[in-house]
């Protein structure tokens, strides 16, 4: 019996990756996509050829070049079924026409009727026309090959596309906008219109049983810390659920084609968020690699790119250096000075630049006579409002722009800033990085003669504070910043991020500890009962060394000793999930006299909370001062992993950090003096003589080489004398052994920076101290309160020749251009390298926060044995990437795995050709254009699900609705059985509709805020459908949702269908009158008490049901229940949306799910269809309680333990206590799952524990008769 389940299961596997199920092979008129592919991971997608806005119209050839043709007589003669047609990738539709035929014999039909059997394994389409790329068998490798095969910047540069929103027209400068620049506080369009109505999303209020996002959306509060990401901005989720990194590379549809960053970050156009920093690509004071792997940071200026030479395209994408710009061939003579001035920047990018960089500055002042600068680009790039000016007689050695020039208009409260042409101005470009938004800078510094108090593009002067939310709440509102040229929610007050110029918002200030947040003060963190923060999860991850912490240090660590919060493991397939600790903790830090109540009623395990072992003597503060789990005294006797390097002080770190320039051990014995009392255990280590030699490159680069020994001193100026600048006076080295012994004896106490602390109670670093201010070294010398510190020796700006953030002025008074920490000795004893990290571009993040990240993640192994020892997974594919064939060239692969952006290519080999499938979220033919959309996560609640439901299955009919008019419709299948054992969240997608009336409708509407207020046409329903025998069809009611926000591109709908306590209670039943016609029957509102709805019979449609479409007689098969215009605008309108009845699927419901009948799992558990519109995992096996596996093929094994023990030791024992533990992962402690108490000691001790693997730890207490 084994051996058959075997060979089935590797038949299953075999046929389900060769199926393609293509569906709407032919587009219906007025619909907007066909040729759809669905991907089902944990969201299903519908990828298609999706009508850009001109609606260009896809044509194929009718090649059958692998095609095996089958006439339905053959098919009909050899019995061949619909089912297994379904495998020959011809579409669902030609399935489907066969299937009418097969269960219908007296059926007539043409003898020349067939359906091609697609030969090749890539191949697909009614006449397997089209062909996966990467020689794919299944869609799902395709997708997830092409994500993989993007790694490479260049292509995307090469051969995509900058995608574009384009619902919202405006003025956005040179590079146009991103969906998510809508409402995102940064005006991307001219008068800020892009921040039109978001006042609305700014003060919007949940209802109670809700989670309310960072940006003002709400999701159901099950969803809280579930380890999904549910909120669109991710702020619902602890840090490590996702990565927004991995969005670029991945095909995380929905987390990521939907992702907001946070405030402090800029979109790369695909999910992946960087800092607002990185986005300025011409400053180099911060250099950590933390771009786009899409460069749209880059678009429109890829000249002024700080570490390659690039050149902008016509498209506005990048080339690398020695491209030919065809383009430019009249050009270059009308406007020579402009290419001149490119070339400049580029280091001569463009193949015939005359000059490449610091040898442009003649030609440029030769061939530049017209005013004093120019503008690059000539349009607006960080703000449409804003341009880059370069002066002409520059030096062209960096790409920072001399100023930037203010011209334009943005909206501030009150009025609006104008800036013509008559008065425009420049400032700074070193003021566009002092805020990271920089409207608040230029409403706060806008003339008054600019500022136009009458316009409509302004903020509200009171920040409509006697307005009312959606649900009829009062704003939110109190008028918090000093400067008040914005509106905030109070929601923002102590929530982690600066909002007030000022910051007065945040921290303790004089501003009175009110709960601001009270209203969602469940779901956010709050100090004490003195500090009344609003801290969101994420916060207590991402934000953990802000400024606006926690006093006691809770948000940091446990009750402020406890295990370090952003170490907790809230993440998807880890052996223990700690998020219902986080939600404990939270939830419980603004009750005094109360108990939180856990949403998901899920046992809370305190111990995870407590300090693991391995953070004792790690090199990191787990603890506040003193920072015992630090201290020399007590590390002696601590013992260090066998692959670790360990300190003089005791310490504990990795070898690689060993002689890597930082400071690790607190006495720095990792950096100095390595060869000298050597210990046993480092003696042992293997490599930690290649990394001395790295030391003695690192000693290369100190200062004061010519007066100090590095044998055994450290270089720095003397703490504690008259003058330490004085180095023939006051010797500048200090013994080695003074470093990490609690005095100063380096001045600023850089000896001391991995024992003294910051401002913020971190460890020192490289910030620099003056009294109780401090600074990050990255920006303390050139401005702030610190700049006259003597750690900033090498500046003096009355030398306006030697004033530049990087000249250094030794200490012999010679100046040394753009000579700091430039790892080259320049002054004569080497003092420009003085205070200098080895890596600067990590300065202005936490001291050692890399490091401090990895020690965090990579949690050292356990070494207990498995039982079963071969512990065994399930099965997995794998892929490899290939030429999908030899007339296929590399070159055009790699051209087909770009041009259709987020999309894939799909080949057309008879035309040498492609195709774009596109996901919901992108449209147009090569994917280039970002769609108006619902983002929907739902789930179906079984515990308010009556009793007598459980055994039927569902069929819900989700419709995004125009007044009466369908835009867009899916279809959820759900089955109960399956639910109970693995809980299922539906995500999906609903599109607007991108016709010319819609469209149109939506651009009016968008600038009519009355009509938004007050008037709300769209919606989005649940209809719900439950399947019994006999093929009958029961609606039994909708859940019916008003979409608010219908201005914004992308909005979430994160709810849970639950059923309501009147459901099918006849004294509540709203339909109890019978108030609808004899064409419809009356429907209850389930989210709507005392609510009804007439749905109208099958084949009826229309305001009263008044209209009958004989063509459902036609298309639907007999036992559907058939829907006139349910398709919608979308998927086309003119045919009917067939729901199936039991058993039947497919457009018309003439196809039958026979996929158990060969009862793919066996003995050992029951089989049922998912109904999986991919067609890749048809079914799933629900194991009985001893098996597990895909098709439930592995046993799991109980404990069974034969004691042999003494007679003497049996007597003396009265009471035994077994307990069973499991190893929680990071905080490596144990976590007792099962506890047996007996009488005496037990022979035989049993634990039927119903895991994979055994416990791995089990022990036995005794208590003895003496």
């Amino acid at each position: 019996m084994k051996l058959f389940i075997i060979i089935l299961l590797a038949l299953i596997i075999n046929i389900s990756q060769s199926i393609v199920f293509l569906y709407d092979t032919e587009l219906s008129p007025g619909g907007e996509e066909f040729l759809c592919i669905y991907y089902v991971q944990n969201f299903t997608i519908k990828y298609c050829a999706r009508a850009g806005k001109d609606k260009e119209v896809l044509s194929f050839n009718n090649s059958h070049s692998n095609c095996e043709k089958w006439k339905f007589s053959r098919l009909l003669h050899e019995n061949i079924s619909p089912w297994q047609v379904l495998s020959w990738s011809s579409s669902i539709e030609e399935a489907e026409r066969y299937a009418h035929i097969y269960y219908n014999r007296s059926i007539n039909f043409d003898e020349n009727d067939f359906l091609c059997k697609c030969t090749e394994q890539s191949s697909f389409g009614r006449n397997c026309e089209f062909q996966l790329l990467f020689n794919s068998t299944v869609f799902s490798d395709a997708i997830e090959i092409s994500f993989k095969a993007k790694e490479n910047t260049d292509g995307h540069q090469m051969f995509g596309s900058i995608i574009c929103y384009e619902t919202l027209e405006c003025n956005f400068g040179t590079l146009c906008l991103d969906w998510r620049n809508i409402c995102d506080r940064m005006q991307n369009c001219m008068n800020g219109i892009d921040e039109e109505n978001c006042h609305l999303l700014e003060f919007n209020e949940c209802e109670d049983n809700e989670y309310r996002c960072m940006n003002g959306m709400c999701i159901s509060q099950e969803y809280w810390l579930d380890v999904e990401n549910d909120c669109m901005d991710w702020s619902d989720e602890f840090s490590g659920a996702l990565s927004s990194e991995e969005c670029a590379l991945n095909p995380l549809i929905i987390d990521c084609d939907d992702h907001l960053c946070l405030d402090g970050y800029w979109s790369c156009g695909d999910g992946q968020c960087i800092s607002i920093l990185a986005r300025h690509i011409y400053q180099s004071f911060y250099k950590e690699n933390l771009g786009c792997y899409s460069m749209r940071e880059y678009y429109g200026i890829c000249e002024t790119a700080t570490h390659i030479s690039l050149w902008t395209k016509q498209n506005g994408l990048c080339a690398v250096s020695g491209y030919n710009d065809k383009s430019l061939k009249d050009f270059r003579q009308h406007n020579f000075c402009y290419y001149l001035v490119r070339c400049a920047l580029s280091k001569g990018a463009e193949i015939e630049c005359p000059c490449n960089g610091v040898n442009c500055s003649i030609l440029v002042t030769d061939n530049c006579r017209q005013g004093n600068g120019v503008s690059f680009p000539p349009r607006g790039i960080i703000r449409p409002w804003l341009r880059n000016l370069y002066n002409f007689d520059r030096k062209w050695d960096n790409t920072l722009p001399d100023s930037i020039l203010v011209l334009g208009s943005y909206r501030c409260r009150g009025f609006i800033g104008n800036i013509t042409t008559f008065d425009f101005y420049s400032i700074p470009t070193s003021n566009l990085f002092a805020d990271t938004i920089i409207e608040r800078y230029f409403c706060v510094r806008t003339p008054l003669i600019n500022r136009d108090y009458q316009s409509l593009f302004q903020y509200s002067n009171t920040c409509w504070n006697d307005s009312l939310t959606f649900n009829g709440h009062p704003y939110g509102f109190i008028d918090f910043c000093q400067l008040k040229f914005h509106c905030y929610s109070q929601y923002r007050i102590r929530d982690g991020f600066r909002d007030c110029i000022g910051g007065e918002d945040e921290g303790n200030h004089s501003m009175p500890q009110t709960n601001y947040c009270y209203r969602i003060q469940k779901h956010r963190f709050q100090c004490s009962s003195q500090q009344l923060t609003c801290l969101p999860a994420k916060y207590l991850a991402i934000k953990s060394n802000i400024n606006y912490g926690c006093i006691n240090k809770y948000d940091k660590f446990f009750k402020g000793n406890g295990r370090e919060i952003r170490t907790i493991v809230c993440r998807k397939n880890t052996d223990n999930n700690e998020c219902q600790s986080l939600r404990y903790y939270i939830g419980n830090s603004s009750l005094i006299n109360g108990t939180y109540k856990d949403d998901k009623n899920e046992n809370v395990d305190q111990s995870s909370t407590l300090k693991p072992f391995r953070y004792y003597c790690d090199s990191f503060w787990d603890e506040l001062i003193p920072h015992l789990d630090e201290d020399p005294l007590r590390c002696q006797i601590w013992i260090c992993n066998k692959e670790q390097f360990q300190c003089r002080t005791g310490q504990c770190i990795e070898l690689e950090w060993v002689c890597d320039g930082e400071w690790d051990c607190s006495d720095a014995s990792d950096e100095f003096n390595l060869n000298n009392n050597l210990s046993g255990h480092n003696k042992r280590l293997t490599g930690l003589n290649e990394r001395k030699i790295q030391c003695q490159t690192h000693y290369a680069l100190l200062p004061f080489f010519d007066i100090c020994n590095f044998d055994y001193e450290y270089p720095c100026f003397r703490s504690f004398v008259s003058n330490p600048l004085d180095i023939h006076k006051y010797r500048p080295c200090i013994n080695q052994t003074q470093i990490g012994d609690r005095i100063e004896d380096c001045y600023g106490g850089i000896d001391e920076k991995n024992i003294f602390e910051d401002c913020q109670s971190n460890m020192l670093g490289y910030t620099l101290r003056c009294g109780d201010k401090c600074q990050s070294s990255l920006d303390a010398c050139v401005q702030g309160d610190c700049k006259t510190s003597l750690l900033c020796f090498y500046r003096n700006e009355s030398i306006p020749s030697c004033s530049k953030s990087k000249d250094v002025i030794c200490l012999n008074g010679t100046c040394i251009p753009d000579g700091r920490c430039n790892k080259i000795h320049q002054c004569l004893h080497g003092e420009d390298e003085y205070w200098c990290p080895l890596d600067n571009t990590l300065i202005d993040f936490a001291y050692r926060q890399k490091k401090r990240s990895f020690q965090l993640q990579n949690i050292p192994k356990i070494h207990l044995l498995n039982f079963p020892k071969e512990n065994h997974q399930d099965f997995q594919k794998k892929t490899t990437l290939k030429l999908i064939s030899s007339q296929l060239p590399q070159k055009e692969l790699n051209y087909l795995s770009y041009t259709c952006n987020q999309g894939l290519a799909a080949y057309v080999p008879s035309m040498q050709d492609y195709f774009c499938l596109c996901p919901p979220s992108y449209y147009g033919v090569s994917c280039q254009f970002f769609s108006d959309r619902i983002s929907i996560i739902t789930h179906f609640d079984l515990v308010t699900l009556p009793n007598e439901y459980m055994i039927n299955s569902f069929i819900i009919v989700v419709t995004l609705r125009f007044n009466n008019i369908i835009e867009d419709h899916t279809l959820l299948y759900i089955n109960p059985s399956i639910l109970i054992h693995r809980s299922l969240k539906q995500r999906f997608y609903l599109l607007y509709s991108r016709s010319n009336n819609s469209i149109n409708y939506k651009r009016a509407r968008y600038f009519n805020s009355t009509d938004i207020r007050y008037h709300h046409p769209y919606s989005v329903h649940f209809n719900i459908f439950s399947l019994l025998t006999n093929n009958r069809i029961n609606e039994l009611g909708s859940f019916i949702y008003p979409i608010y926000f219908d201005f914004l591109p992308v909005f979430r709908l994160a709810t849970i269908l639950k059923f309501p306590s009147w459901f099918d209670n006849s004294t509540f039943d709203p339909c109890y009158s019978n108030p609808c016609n004899e064409n419809s029957l009356c429907k209850p509102i389930l989210n709507q008490n005392n609510s009804f709805y007439c749905s109208c019979k099958s084949g009826y449609s229309g305001q009263n049901c008044e209209n009958y479409h004989s063509k459902c007689l036609s298309y639907c098969a007999p036992t559907a229940f058939c829907r006139p215009g349910y398709r919608g605008e979308i998927n086309g309108p003119t045919l009917p949306l067939c729901i199936c009845s039991l058993g039947s699927f497919g457009p018309r419901c003439y196809l039958r799910n026979e996929v158990c009948q060969s009862n793919p799992c066996g003995l050992n558990s029951t089989c049922h269809p998912t109904y999986d519109p991919s067609g890749e995992k048809p079914f799933i096996c629900l194991c009985s309680e001893e098996y597990y596996g895909d098709q439930c093929q592995y046993e799991k094994v109980p404990v069974y333990i034969r004691m042999n023990l003494t007679t003497t030791t049996l007597s003396d024992t009265i009471i035994s206590v077994i307990q069973f533990y499991d190893l929680t992962t990071a905080a490596i402690s144990l976590k007792l799952l099962k506890q047996q108490v007996k009488h005496g000691i037990p022979k035989i001790i049993r634990y039927n524990h119903g895991r994979k693997t055994s416990p791995p730890i089990a022990i036995l207490k005794t208590i003895n008769n003496y």
